[in-house]
């Protein structure tokens, strides 16, 4: 594969489509677009399997629809991943107290820190502003 660097920021034409494709998918989920937010963040991942950033964004738009077992599956995932970082932990609080299950989310919370979560930093390292897109 050929690649391609662009003058203005010196990533890869691949790189710049990838992140890119992060974006819409992000943009998507917090328009509330879930079905196509998930659409696009499985593209995203089909270009860079092992990005613990989309698989998080999957996985928070899979519990925002209410597909709690997908959501379930992708922050397990994340924790396969990289059991070192808190990410996959974090969704697992979100998921569990959407469940109504406190004990469980504190479980998961203690992981979490142990792995570097702290509130101030960590709240959500992943955000990014977004255009308000048209339905």
């Amino acid at each position: 594969m050929k690649v391609y660097r662009s003058d203005e920021t010196g990533h890869s034409l691949e790189a710049q489509r990838f992140f890119g494709w992060g974006f819409l998918g992000q943009c998507y989920s917090r328009s509330g677009r879930y079905e196509e937010a998930i659409r696009t963040l499985l593209h995203t991942l089909s270009l860079a399997p092992h990005d613990l950033y989309t698989q998080n964004d999957l996985a928070d738009t899979y519990r925002l629809s209410g597909d709690l077992d997908a959501a379930r599956e992708a922050y397990l995932k994340i924790i396969d991943m990289n059991p070192e970082s808190p990410f996959g932990y974090m969704g697992m609080i979100k998921l569990v107290l959407a469940g109504g299950k406190p004990d469980e989310a504190m479980i998961y919370l203690e992981k979490a820190v142990q792995r570097g979560f702290r509130l101030k930093k960590s709240i959500s390292p992943n955000l990014r502003d977004c255009p308000d897109l048209p339905n």
